[in-house]
């Protein structure tokens, strides 16, 4: 039984090889697990991220009783049950450190997996060779990322994934000086930055210079070593933006258009994100002290452009607020705020107290994520969010 639950525990790290449905079973049945050990050993221990976790999926509840689409409201909810079910996990008992050692090794595997069959798939039908060729928001590689067999994820969060499997494996080449483990650690950094490349996910590449930059300078390096550090993270910083796949969703910023914000059939990622920032700070203004409930901040989104806005950008899809901490403050008022902030601010001064630099990336990384996207409201995103305060939480306990 003990072998079976620790082959559970380490599928939870092979996340960036499932897609958004597939984990959802293996998340099952560590459940199971979990309450069978609390049954058998009836151990309790409450914490504050666990309370805080358990506090965003039961508000959000809660706000179901005021929605005035159910049904939108329900598809919003549904992909934060991990949220829970991690939330609950860190009252339960903490794990090896070592099983924790060998997950994250698992993350580097199912990561490199993940990319090689991406890189298949799209050589397959000759997508590769047209990376370059972008339209209005994305290139065909970002297009079809989703629709992949089996590990099919939206493009932010494939990004996501890659920039926290990069920090994962500089952990292990500080670490283990073993060559085979090095060699294998130095050919994932060198796919994932590839792979991000042909993502041109413009957060993701922010986040992962940020996140370097708090890890390798968090290390306890002289002053030397420090500068040559960021001189390095600047070079590399100046290197991706100037490849033309990634150099050309940043223009987006200087070549818009003559319009500001959405106008009939011209619009653009940096005209959308405009009207969607305009839209929701309109309704953050009359909402922030209670918040309108979760669903009915799209629906206020939706009757803003509609009103503003004569143009058909959201006509295939309903655009969220694409702020994870706007979206609390619309959804729940200033306790949103409070509810997304104060785990991340836990987590981050405990690492940082710990000198556990690695967590402490990886939660930075993820709350830097969340200022252009709802990362909660997709499954992967919640999943990765709380695993890895669950992690983090128990690893240090």
């Amino acid at each position: 039984m003990e072998l079976i639950k620790k082959i559970v525990f380490f599928s939870l790290f092979a996340i960036p090889f499932f897609n958004e449905y597939n984990f959802s079973y293996i998340l099952i049945l560590w459940v199971l697990f979990n309450v069978y050990a609390f049954i058998k050993t009836r151990t309790f221990q409450v914490n504050a991220i666990g309370l805080s976790l358990t506090t965003i999926f039961l508000v959000s509840i809660v706000s179901l009783f005021f929605s005035k689409d159910m049904k939108l409201s329900q598809s919003i909810l549904q992909p934060q049950l991990s949220i829970l079910v991690f939330g609950l996990a860190c009252f339960g008992n903490s794990f090896e450190k070592e099983d924790v050692d060998t997950g994250l090794f698992i993350y580097i595997l199912s990561s490199i997996l993940a990319v090689l069959w991406s890189f298949y798939y799209f050589d397959f039908f000759g997508l590769l060779s047209q990376i370059n060729t972008t339209n209005t928001f994305n290139n065909k590689f970002r297009d079809g990322i989703q629709a992949m067999p089996y590990i099919g994820k939206h493009p932010i969060y494939f990004a996501l994934i890659s920039v926290i499997s990069i920090l994962i494996s500089l952990r292990f080449f500080i670490k283990d000086r073993r060559l085979g483990y090095r060699m294998i650690i130095w050919f994932n950094i060198l796919i994932q930055l590839l792979f991000l490349i042909f993502l041109a996910a413009k957060m993701a590449i922010v986040s992962l210079l940020i996140g370097l930059c708090v890890f390798l300078l968090s290390l306890k390096k002289g002053y030397k070593f420090k500068t040559i550090l960021l001189m390095s993270l600047i070079g590399l910083g100046i290197f991706l933006f100037q490849i033309p796949v990634i150099k050309n969703r940043f223009l987006e910023y200087q070549n818009y258009g003559s319009h500001t914000y959405p106008y009939k059939e011209q619009f653009n990622s940096i005209s959308i994100r405009n009207a969607i920032n305009l839209c929701t700070l309109e309704a953050a203004k009359i909402h922030f002290l209670t918040g309108v409930g979760i669903g009915n901040d799209i629906l206020l989104l939706k009757d803003c452009y509609a009103s503003h806005f004569d143009s058909s950008f959201d006509d295939k899809e309903v655009y969220n607020e694409h702020n994870q901490y706007a979206a609390f403050l619309l959804r729940f008022g200033i306790l949103g705020i409070l509810l997304i902030i104060v785990p991340i601010v836990i987590a981050y001064v405990r690492f940082k107290k710990s000198s556990n630099y690695l967590f402490q990336s990886i939660i930075l990384v993820i709350a830097i994520s969340m200022l252009s996207e709802n990362i909660l409201d997709r499954s992967v995103g919640a999943y990765l969010f709380s695993f890895f305060m669950y992690l983090s939480n128990r690893y240090e306990a």
